[in-house]
Protein backbone atom coordinates (compact mmCIF):
# COMPACT_ATOMS: atom_id res chain seq x y z
CA UNK A 1 0.00 0.00 0.00
CA UNK A 2 1.23 3.62 -1.24
CA UNK A 3 2.06 5.66 1.70
CA UNK A 4 1.69 9.67 1.50
CA UNK A 5 5.45 9.63 1.65
CA UNK A 6 5.02 7.59 -1.63
CA UNK A 7 3.38 10.34 -3.48
CA UNK A 8 5.84 13.06 -2.36
CA UNK A 9 8.96 11.46 -3.68
CA UNK A 10 7.31 10.60 -6.72
CA UNK A 11 6.43 13.65 -7.41
CA UNK A 12 9.59 15.13 -6.90
CA UNK A 13 11.15 12.55 -8.98
CA UNK A 14 8.44 13.71 -12.25
CA UNK A 15 10.38 17.23 -11.66
CA UNK A 16 13.87 16.20 -12.13
CA UNK A 17 15.46 16.23 -15.39
CA UNK A 18 17.42 12.53 -16.17
CA UNK A 19 18.63 10.40 -13.31
CA UNK A 20 19.25 10.78 -9.36
CA UNK A 21 20.50 8.87 -6.73
CA UNK A 22 18.95 7.68 -3.56
CA UNK A 23 21.01 10.75 -1.66
CA UNK A 24 20.16 13.02 -3.90
CA UNK A 25 16.36 12.28 -3.49
CA UNK A 26 16.69 11.92 0.49
CA UNK A 27 18.51 15.63 0.24
CA UNK A 28 15.84 16.99 -1.93
CA UNK A 29 13.40 15.91 0.40
CA UNK A 30 15.23 16.04 3.78
CA UNK A 31 14.21 12.62 4.45
CA UNK A 32 16.40 9.43 5.11
CA UNK A 33 17.88 7.71 2.47
CA UNK A 34 15.98 4.47 4.20
CA UNK A 35 13.00 5.92 3.56
CA UNK A 36 13.39 6.90 -0.57
CA UNK A 37 14.59 3.32 -0.70
CA UNK A 38 11.52 1.87 0.85
CA UNK A 39 9.82 3.86 -1.31
CA UNK A 40 11.21 3.38 -4.53
CA UNK A 41 10.29 -0.33 -4.10
CA UNK A 42 7.12 0.10 -3.49
CA UNK A 43 6.54 2.79 -6.19
CA UNK A 44 7.97 0.19 -8.79
CA UNK A 45 6.14 -2.42 -7.69
CA UNK A 46 2.77 0.01 -7.69
CA UNK A 47 3.52 0.59 -11.57
CA UNK A 48 4.45 4.86 -10.51
CA UNK A 49 8.09 3.75 -11.68
CA UNK A 50 9.54 2.51 -14.14
CA UNK A 51 13.45 1.62 -14.31
CA UNK A 52 13.59 4.85 -12.62
CA UNK A 53 11.42 6.82 -14.38
CA UNK A 54 8.12 8.02 -13.60
CA UNK A 55 4.95 6.32 -15.31
CA UNK A 56 2.75 9.96 -15.68
CA UNK A 57 -0.28 8.30 -17.01
CA UNK A 58 -0.49 5.90 -14.24
CA UNK A 59 0.39 8.89 -11.22
CA UNK A 60 -2.23 10.80 -12.68
CA UNK A 61 -4.39 8.22 -12.09
CA UNK A 62 -3.36 7.83 -8.65
CA UNK A 63 -3.88 11.47 -8.37
CA UNK A 64 -7.32 11.61 -9.39
CA UNK A 65 -8.39 9.17 -6.07
CA UNK A 66 -6.24 11.54 -3.73
CA UNK A 67 -9.07 13.47 -2.09
CA UNK A 68 -9.89 9.75 -1.16
CA UNK A 69 -7.11 8.23 -0.15
CA UNK A 70 -5.31 10.99 1.77
CA UNK A 71 -8.24 12.82 3.01
CA UNK A 72 -7.11 16.73 4.21
CA UNK A 73 -6.99 17.47 7.98
CA UNK A 74 -8.00 21.08 8.78
CA UNK A 75 -6.99 23.18 11.78
CA UNK A 76 -7.22 26.51 13.25
CA UNK A 77 -6.34 29.35 11.56
CA UNK A 78 -2.60 29.98 12.28
CA UNK A 79 1.00 31.06 10.08
CA UNK A 80 2.34 28.96 7.52
CA UNK A 81 3.22 28.95 3.81
CA UNK A 82 0.14 29.27 1.26
CA UNK A 83 -0.90 26.15 -0.23
CA UNK A 84 -4.18 24.61 -1.97
CA UNK A 85 -5.39 27.16 -4.04
CA UNK A 86 -2.87 30.14 -2.30
CA UNK A 87 0.03 28.02 -3.77
CA UNK A 88 2.43 29.58 -6.13
CA UNK A 89 0.88 28.26 -9.73
CA UNK A 90 -3.37 29.13 -8.61
CA UNK A 91 -3.39 31.99 -6.33
CA UNK A 92 -3.06 34.94 -8.84
CA UNK A 93 -6.63 32.67 -10.33
CA UNK A 94 -8.84 32.31 -7.09
CA UNK A 95 -9.90 34.44 -4.73
CA UNK A 96 -11.03 32.86 -2.15
CA UNK A 97 -12.59 34.13 1.89
CA UNK A 98 -9.45 32.21 3.43
CA UNK A 99 -6.42 30.89 3.17
CA UNK A 100 -4.99 27.48 3.58
CA UNK A 101 -1.34 27.24 4.89
CA UNK A 102 0.84 24.14 5.76
CA UNK A 103 1.75 25.30 9.73
CA UNK A 104 5.00 27.28 9.47
CA UNK A 105 6.11 29.78 11.89
CA UNK A 106 8.66 31.39 9.64
CA UNK A 107 5.67 32.21 7.65
CA UNK A 108 3.49 35.63 7.38
CA UNK A 109 0.89 34.38 5.85
CA UNK A 110 -2.29 33.58 7.78
CA UNK A 111 -5.09 30.79 7.52
CA UNK A 112 -6.73 27.94 7.90
CA UNK A 113 -4.03 25.38 9.08
CA UNK A 114 -3.74 22.15 6.70
CA UNK A 115 -1.73 19.49 7.66
CA UNK A 116 0.57 18.40 4.70
CA UNK A 117 0.90 15.19 3.15
CA UNK A 118 4.17 14.63 5.42
CA UNK A 119 5.95 16.67 7.37
CA UNK A 120 8.88 16.80 5.18
CA UNK A 121 6.85 19.10 2.52
CA UNK A 122 6.92 22.65 3.83
CA UNK A 123 11.12 22.39 4.27
CA UNK A 124 11.15 21.40 0.65
CA UNK A 125 8.82 23.30 -0.86
CA UNK A 126 11.01 26.31 0.80
CA UNK A 127 14.36 24.99 -1.16
CA UNK A 128 12.51 24.25 -4.49
CA UNK A 129 9.92 26.18 -5.76
CA UNK A 130 8.99 23.84 -8.92
CA UNK A 131 8.27 21.52 -6.25
CA UNK A 132 6.36 24.06 -4.04
CA UNK A 133 3.93 24.85 -7.55
CA UNK A 134 3.45 20.80 -7.71
CA UNK A 135 2.44 19.66 -4.19
CA UNK A 136 0.14 23.04 -3.79
CA UNK A 137 -1.67 21.97 -6.97
CA UNK A 138 -1.95 18.23 -5.36
CA UNK A 139 -3.51 19.92 -1.94
CA UNK A 140 -5.85 21.22 -4.17
CA UNK A 141 -6.94 18.44 -5.57
CA UNK A 142 -7.43 17.30 -1.93
CA UNK A 143 -9.13 20.43 -0.52
CA UNK A 144 -10.32 22.49 -3.40
CA UNK A 145 -13.88 23.76 -4.58
CA UNK A 146 -14.87 22.39 -8.22
CA UNK A 147 -13.54 24.89 -10.36
CA UNK A 148 -10.04 24.53 -8.28
CA UNK A 149 -9.88 21.12 -8.43
CA UNK A 150 -10.48 21.42 -12.64
CA UNK A 151 -7.73 23.71 -12.75
CA UNK A 152 -5.26 21.79 -10.59
CA UNK A 153 -5.63 18.78 -12.87
CA UNK A 154 -5.08 20.62 -15.71
CA UNK A 155 -1.86 22.64 -14.15
CA UNK A 156 -0.64 18.86 -12.73
CA UNK A 157 -1.40 17.35 -16.07
CA UNK A 158 0.65 19.90 -18.04
CA UNK A 159 3.15 20.19 -15.69
CA UNK A 160 3.69 16.39 -15.68
CA UNK A 161 3.94 15.86 -19.57
CA UNK A 162 5.98 18.74 -20.27
CA UNK A 163 8.96 17.95 -22.32
CA UNK A 164 8.21 14.11 -21.82
CA UNK A 165 7.12 12.02 -24.69
CA UNK A 166 3.56 10.92 -25.29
Amino acid sequence: MLRPLDLVIVLWLALQRGPVTQSQVAAGLGIAQSNVSRSLGLLERAGLLRDGAVQVAPLLTVLQAVRFWLPATLGRRTRGLATAADGPLTRERFVGEERMVWPDERARTVGTALTPLHPCVVDAARRDADFYGLIALVETLRVGRTREVAEARALLEARLTEGRPQ
